[in-house]
């Protein structure tokens, strides 16, 4: 059968295996019916900036590169709430699944296609890889390194040129979305150094390098067009994350340590998947290879997932299309020892396994309950929001999250409405002069207040009012 009559006859199996896949992660959209922590800040930062002209980074501070603030940016516009960006995931992490299954198939087979669609959903729909948490950056991230990736494979045909500008422009979108997206890229750039001819390296390596610094200066010229100072948006880009590593103590003797501590009880399931990474190593050598190169996807991707140390589930969504597309192709090549199936019985096998992940992720949600019960961060926004006014300011102090701050509809005096990116002194002044500067009519505190801000309600004669919801609500005598 030839190559476009296999692909005529497996696009059946493709799109019911896309399909659940979506539809999957759709009912899991729907069951949170309130904003996740890190949903609840991007949403903060988006809100400021739609309704009130308050721009990322200069007026709501944090360390992500820009791209999930367009999305919650396009989701207050559009009124979705947290479903749209929950949506806007799944449709990129299906996309995400299609470029793997493309990829594989342009690479080894068609069989490896099946089997590396298979993989991702059932990687994708795992609690490893927190399915719950679609709206988040990894779900783009990988969307657009995966199309980076499948772009450049086709970079041999006419027009090879535009297609490395483009798998350029696609790499520096996944930057936009996280920074350690950017190793993805280091290791496409390796692959498009090494296969290239010596006369040409130097220009087709410029031209995937201009897509990268276009994206992101793009980016930047809209954000600095909205009123971001280009200071702060270099110091939420980057710069913050030298303070927020050195605070957490994760550097990398300290992420090693939590890799053999806490992280092995995350990385036990994968650690499975050494065994198809080391086939597939032992099995380059005996073939046309561009596996070498897939192999260091993989190995760019293993590092970012450590970079950090927090380990956090859906961080290692990450590693997901480098390992499908592996264990897609290990399983296609296991025809070398005899083990032979048709298109059809790959297709079936590979359905099955989709279908089965799928089962499991709807059995976790049916028994997840409590997906109405919001957290309690959720009411002590909404009750701060009935003791202010809506041109009032309203402070919270609490790190990790900000969903009482998103759900007060009330600003935040200060860029850092977050006391997690609060790294030492210097945004310590900033945030006490942001508060004296403009002072709100109400101040939460969760947990136990920091000296400083305990010295500024002193001061400025704030009292404790009640607590409630595990927040101490303070007013002005």
């Amino acid at each position: 059968m030839n190559e476009t009559a296999l692909q005529k006859s497996n696009s059946a199996p493709v799109a019911v295996m896309l399909a659940l896949l979506f539809a999957t992660l759709s009912v899991a959209a729907v069951s949170i019916h309130f904003f996740l922590q890190d949903e609840a800040l991007w949403n903060y930062i988006g809100w400021a900036w739609v309704r009130h002209g308050v721009p990322p980074y200069t007026g709501a501070f944090e360390n992500k590169t820009p791209g999930i603030f367009f999305v919650y940016a396009l989701s207050n516009i559009s009124g979705g709430g947290w479903l749209f960006a929950r949506m806007l995931g799944a449709a990129a992490l299906t996309c995400g699944g299609y470029l793997v299954w493309r990829l594989a198939s342009v690479l080894e087979s068609e069989a490896a296609g099946l089997w590396s669609l298979a993989f991702y959903a059932l990687l994708i729909l795992t609690d490893r890889t927190e399915f719950i948490c679609i709206g988040y950056t990894e779900s783009f991230m990988i969307f657009f390194t995966a199309a980076a990736f499948f772009v450049y494979a086709g970079a041999e045909a006419d027009g090879a040129g535009l297609r490395l500008l483009s798998a350029g422009l696609l790499a520096g979108t996944a930057i936009l979305f996280k920074q350690v997206a950017a190793l993805s890229g280091f290791a496409l750039l390796l692959w498009i150094t090494c296969r290239t001819a010596s006369g040409h390296k130097a220009r087709r390596a410029a031209l995937f390098l201009t897509g990268i610094l276009a994206a992101n200066a793009a980016a930047a010229a809209l954000l600095m067009c909205c009123g971001t100072k280009f200071g702060d948006y270099m110091d939420g880009t980057f710069l913050s994350l030298l303070g927020l590593l050195h605070n957490a103590g994760s550097g990398a003797r300290s992420s090693w340590h939590l890799w053999f501590g806490q992280g092995l009880r995350l990385w036990g399931l994968w650690l499975v998947f050494a065994v198809p990474v080391a086939l597939f190593a032992l099995s380059i050598p005996r073939r046309r290879e561009n596996g070498i190169f897939i192999l260091l996807w993989l190995a760019a991707d293993f590092a970012g997932v450590n970079l950090s140390g927090d380990y956090y589930r859906h961080q290692f969504r990450q590693l997901v299309p480098a390992l499908a597309l592996i264990c897609g192709m290990v399983i296609a090549r296991a025809e070398d020892l005899r083990i032979k199936l048709t298109g059809r019985q790959h297709a079936l096998a590979a359905m099955f396994l989709v279908v089965w992940a799928c089962a499991l992720t709807v059995r976790k949600l049916e028994a997840h309950g409590g997906a109405d019960n919001a957290p309690g961060a959720e009411f002590a926004g909404l009750m701060a929001a009935d003791m202010t006014a809506p041109g009032d300011y309203v402070y919270i102090c609490e790190s990790r999250s900000s969903q009482a701050q998103n759900y007060s509809g009330r600003l935040s005096p200060s860029r850092y409405f977050n006391t997690l990116f609060v790294f030492g002194s210097r945004e310590r002044s900033r945030l006490l002069a942001d508060l004296s500067a403009r002072p709100p009519a109400l101040v939460l505190v969760h947990g136990e207040a920091p000296t400083w801000l305990s010295g500024y309600l002193a001061i400025n004669n704030y009292e404790p009012a009640f607590e409630k919801y595990d927040y101490d609500f303070y007013r002005k005598r």
